[in-house]
């Protein structure tokens, strides 16, 4: 679908023959682009370079500037395959829906179950804005993502963003951006009480938590398992308890290091955890 989007607004853009010849000097030799066959990742930069050596100059853009157009492409392409709708109710404001982007990739896995996403993730919010990470094996989409942000506050709040690229890292075959993003977060609410906190209020016994929650476990800050439904116990063995989950368990989403700060800071979403060879089985 990101190629589709691309080839669709620059033929829209500049037409047929200048869309071949952005093309072939991008050494592509696909003309149509199939919804769910999988193409080099490559491509979108390849086709980006392309376009300002062919229309770079008229269009006054670089190549990191048709990044971020294609960005803005790929929202408004979406729409025709009524993901538009997925927005729309992802929250009533932009934080909700920067919060849970990792969520909608979830969902989306069950129409493109080979979706290799990105992993995104917010921190130090306040009432003018959020820094957002981004967190991908892609290379070269940095700009492509601030399209998409500008857009989608644009389109489906309303919003001006001002983004600021703070760094960018590719460590370990893998690309962490921190972007600045500045606008009226007026969703903000400044944090209450400790929700890890044990109050009066929240009470519940043990024995009814983790029999409506069987798969639960709970969690201490040296990120030890001190307690498990019987669920999680039967499937992984009665060792889960006391150990280290990182012995038995990788952290898929967020893409982040896997510790208690990590845990901690990514409550408002998914935390999607896999299980590890663990007693000579694996899950």
């Amino acid at each position: 679908m990101l190629l589709e989007s691309v080839q669709y607004y620059l033929i829209d853009k500049y037409g047929e023959a200048k869309w071949n010849e952005i093309r072939e000097r991008a050494g592509i030799s696909d003309h149509v682009f199939v919804t769910h066959k999988r193409y080099s990742e490559s491509f979108i930069r390849k086709i980006a370079d392309a376009a300002e050596e062919v229309v770079g100059e008229e269009s006054d853009m670089t190549s990191d500037d048709f990044m971020q157009y294609f960005g803005t492409c790929f929202v408004k392409f979406f729409s025709h395959y009524g993901y538009d709708r997925v927005i729309r109710v992802s929250g009533r404001y932009l934080r909700d829906f920067l919060i849970g982007i990792d969520n909608l990739h979830e969902h989306m896995r069950f129409g493109y179950p080979k979706l290799q996403s990105p992993s995104f993730f917010c921190e130090e919010e306040t009432s003018t804005g959020l820094t957002l990470h981004y967190i991908s094996k892609r290379k070269g989409f940095m700009f492509y993502v601030v399209g998409q942000v500008k857009e989608i506050a644009s389109s489906f709040y309303g919003l001006d963003v001002d983004i600021k690229i703070l760094s960018n890292e590719i460590k370990n075959n893998t690309t962490h951006v921190i972007y600045r993003l500045g606008f009226d977060n007026s969703g903000y609410r400044p944090p209450g009480p400790d929700l890890l906190s044990v109050q009066h209020k929240r009470s519940i016994s043990v024995g009814v938590f983790f029999g409506i929650f069987p798969f639960s476990f709970a969690l201490s800050y040296d990120m030890t398992i001190s307690m498990a439904g019987h669920g999680l116990v039967s499937t992984v063995g009665n060792r889960v308890i006391g150990n280290d989950i990182r012995e038995l368990f990788t952290m898929r989403r967020p893409k982040a290091e896997f510790t208690w700060e990590t845990v901690r800071n990514h409550m408002a979403f998914a935390t999607n955890i896999k299980s590890v060879q663990y007693s000579g089985r694996q899950s």
